[in-house]
């Protein structure tokens, strides 16, 4: 599958890349040969020992993302794709009709948390990536983590529904923007909407066997000549 995939010195950067189906992806595209970024809040570089450069990111922080993507650069001078996946979820009520002080009532603060990261991160990453693509005059291709939720809302998960399908509109307007006013540039952008995963406190091989279907799409969608 590598000669096929022809991901041999790809630079590509994961974001929340060191837990759930971020890691398996990182995991295998690394296992694939492409210099795999982890970009995470949640690392210790210094602990890592598995040829994935892993850097501190917050994604909901222009300066912090700058930083990654500079850090990105002087390693490796270029960056050939971005996968969106840092994102978090926060199961709540949209209204708690038991009472009128409850815990379990979505909230301003919950509804800012998950924007900020799901929305605010993608839009703040992908621009940078973008910049950086042109900067370069190569080939780019950005993919965002979406959900089945964004599409078809979620019981429970009103924000995140709603932080979903503003990462599926925001997709098609940015390559759209792109396309239309930054000419000679085949940057490229998708989602990938998978369904809801639930991790029981397994492993991560475990978790892994879960997702492998969306795993063989993104590589699909990087290796595409276009």
């Amino acid at each position: 599958m590598q000669n096929w995939l022809q991901l041999e010195n790809k630079v590509i950067i994961v974001t929340g890349g060191e837990t759930g189906i971020e890691k398996a992806i990182a995991d295998k595209l690394s296992g694939l040969s492409a210099n795999v970024i982890s970009a995470d809040i949640h690392t210790d570089s210094a602990n890592k020992q598995d040829g994935i450069y892993h850097i501190y990111c917050d994604v909901s922080s222009k300066e912090s993302v700058d930083a990654m993507v500079q850090k990105v650069i002087a390693r490796y001078g270029k960056i050939d794709v971005l996968i969106n996946n840092a994102g978090v979820a926060k199961p709540q009520l949209f209204v708690d009709a038991s009472c009128n002080d409850s815990e379990y009532e979505a909230d301003t603060d919950s509804f800012d948390f998950i924007f900020n990261i799901n929305v605010k991160g993608v839009f703040l990453c992908s621009q940078a990536a973008a910049k950086q693509f042109i900067k370069q005059k190569i080939k780019g291709t950005i993919i965002n983590m979406s959900s089945e939720s964004g599409m078809e809302g979620s019981a429970g998960q009103s924000i995140y529904a709603a932080s979903k399908n503003a990462v599926n509109s925001f997709t098609r307007a940015d390559i759209t923007t792109i396309d239309r006013y930054v000419k000679n540039y085949n940057i490229k952008g998708v989602t990938c909407n998978p369904t809801i995963i639930i991790k029981d406190g397994g492993s991560i091989q475990e978790l892994v066997k879960h997702v492998p279907k969306d795993i063989e799409l993104y590589l699909q969608v990087i290796a595409q000549d276009y």
